[in-house]
């Protein structure tokens, strides 16, 4: 995997991380609760630690074969670009299920404070989603 190609990833992934991580707070989701699924860390937190790997990631960008940052990356692209992609993949799910029920005034609600969400609109339940089966971060 090219270096170019790696950093289109990360751009994906964190271009759908930013969004829907934006729709959560607009849909009032408490993002201050820790989950088990996430180590037991808030949402907030866990939000802050993704966007920490990018800049990292981005801080690491080589500018040439001959920058000592592209040795380090290009032995890894392939190992890195699976952990994206996967992250990518759970957050992109989670993305389309909001999309297709969004209204202005949804609310998510946490069954069990572990991605169980239910979606309101004022206090209709419309729609439920449980997080994936093995899924951890």
């Amino acid at each position: 995997m090219s270096i170019d190609a790696l950093y289109s990833e990360i751009e994906q992934t964190q271009a759908i991380w930013k969004e829907l991580y934006d729709l959560l707070l607009q849909a009032q989701y408490d993002t201050n609760v820790p989950r088990a699924t996430i180590n037991n860390v808030s949402v907030s937190e866990f939000h802050r630690r993704v966007e920490w790997v990018f800049e990292l990631l981005y801080g690491m960008r080589p500018t040439g074969e001959n920058d000592i940052t592209w040795l380090a990356l290009s032995g890894r692209s392939a190992e890195i670009s699976t952990q994206l992609v996967a992250f990518k993949n759970h957050a992109q799910s989670s993305l389309n299920f909001l999309r297709q029920y969004w209204r202005d005034n949804l609310s998510i609600r946490d069954a069990n404070n572990n991605f169980s969400w239910q979606l309101f609109d004022a206090e209709s339940n419309i729609a439920n989603q449980a997080a994936p089966q093995g899924a951890t971060y």
